[in-house]
């Protein structure tokens, strides 16, 4: 279980290359934001870090900004406010429990698919979150949603962009490489256990 999902971060971080690399992290602006740092500027906020701002917010620390918010420390945020705390257990109520019991792998797939063949071009939370949980028909073959909760959708969600963020390095001469996976665990996992309130045994 702990090795499927490491792939399915680290294919998602590869193939997001494909369309990423014109964007270097040596200060690069390509809508009209403001970059002050070294960071990645994609959407039009202020990064004065060094961190990558894809939304539309103010990345005041070296962290990475997914929606429209403000990161003032070093960590990511994730939606439309203020970084606050890491949210915690959202995949142990009974609803979403029963959906990982019918076919544990799923989430892990259907998450994957949806970086992967989807949200590629708008690599954001909310794409990945709305696509996990309504699907997708723009995809070949179509992709089926799940019926998780918005917050353990969000645990899959940002774990997998985690991916594409923080290994590509690792991770882009072999998926399946002892540093790839050991990046992966390193920076992405810890959070998707805690958010998730999963186990690697679950």
């Amino acid at each position: 279980m702990l090795r499927k999902f490491l792939s399915v971060m680290a294919i998602g971080a590869l193939l997001s290359l494909a369309i990423a690399c014109g964007s270097d992290s040596g200060g690069t602006d390509t809508t009209g934001g403001t970059d002050l740092g070294g960071g990645t500027d994609l959407g039009g906020g202020t990064d004065l870090g060094g961190g990558t701002d894809l939304g539309g917010g103010t990345d005041l620390g070296g962290g990475t900004d997914l929606g429209g918010g403000t990161d003032l420390g070093g960590g990511t945020d994730l939606g439309s406010g203020e970084e606050t705390t890491t949210p915690k257990d959202q995949c142990t109520n009974a609803a979403d429990q029963a959906v990982i019991a019918a076919d544990p792998d799923a989430p892990l797939s259907v998450t994957g698919d949806c970086v992967v063949k989807l949200c590629l071009a708008d690599p954001t939370l909310d794409c990945v979150v709305n696509c996990v949980q309504n699907g997708s028909d723009k995809t070949d073959p179509p992709i089926t949603g799940l019926d998780l909760s918005d917050g353990c959708a969000a645990c899959y969600g940002a774990s997998s962009l985690c991916g594409v963020d923080n290994c590509l390095a690792e991770c882009i001469a072999d998926t399946s490489a002892p540093e790839c996976g050991a990046c992966l665990e390193t920076n992405c996992l810890p959070a998707f256990y805690e958010c998730s309130g999963l186990t690697p045994s679950t």
